[in-house]
């Protein structure tokens, strides 16, 4: 292992398009005898809840009705939000509600919304 992990503490997230291909692979390298057996085991002892955590790995992601309710109500920013691109609209909702406390998606909302109404990009995506 590495010198400044636990073994209990190490965990690898992959994507999930590259999942498949990073399967295939391991199961060649270790046809091969090319894969060291604490790799394999690092592999195999992946987290699955950690898959398709990130927005473009999700089908869809959208607001729940209360979020959305409370966005159209502000006309200003839902018409700019709207306006935006999908690749755009689909992080900046994957980040409000992916959020695990309510308290926590509440702050994101709030901040989208403004932004939205002053025409400009989350933090997060302003690149």
């Amino acid at each position: 292992m590495y010198p400044n992990h636990s073994p209990g503490s190490f965990s690898l997230i992959f994507e999930n398009p590259g999942i498949r291909h990073v399967d295939l692979v391991v199961k060649n390298l270790t046809g091969q005898g090319l894969m060291h057996p604490a790799g394999v085991a690092i592999f195999n002892a992946r987290d699955e809840r950690k898959q398709k955590i990130y927005s473009f790995e999700r089908e869809q992601v959208m607001f729940s009705e209360e979020y959305e309710t409370l966005f159209r109500e502000n006309q200003k920013a839902w018409s700019w939000f709207q306006a935006m691109p999908k690749s755009y609209q689909k992080p900046a909702t994957n980040w409000v509600m992916s959020a695990k406390q309510e308290n926590t998606k509440r702050r994101r909302f709030k901040e989208l919304v403004e932004d939205c109404e002053a025409g400009k990009k989350i933090k997060s995506l302003n690149y």
